[in-house]
């Protein structure tokens, strides 16, 4: 995710379940969807939403299929109890 969303690694590790939206026009095949990451509040800006490479909504996709459920954890910027999109035995992958 690093290398295909251009994001620091603070705003990966504080991506929620659910950041990957696909957006499309009506007459086009599922090769043309462009896949729209929700990026968490960071040090500079309010959180944002940027287009990014398939392959990261892919993976990020991917990756909530075979998610275990977990414990909501507090955002470290916002404090709000989330469901952290890189969560694994109740505790942050980083």
């Amino acid at each position: 995710m690093w290398l295909f969303a251009g994001l620091r690694g603070d705003e990966i590790l504080r991506l929620r379940v659910g950041a990957v939206r696909w957006q499309t026009t009506p007459d086009a095949d599922a090769s043309e969807r462009v896949c729209l990451l929700d990026v968490p509040t960071n040090k500079t800006t309010s959180a944002f939403t940027k287009p990014v490479d398939r392959i990261v909504g892919d993976a990020i996709e991917a990756w909530q299929t075979v998610r275990p459920a977990q414990p909501r954890l507090p955002d470290r910027k916002t404090g709000q109890l989330v469901d952290m999109l890189l969560a694994y035995r109740g505790a942050r992958l980083g």
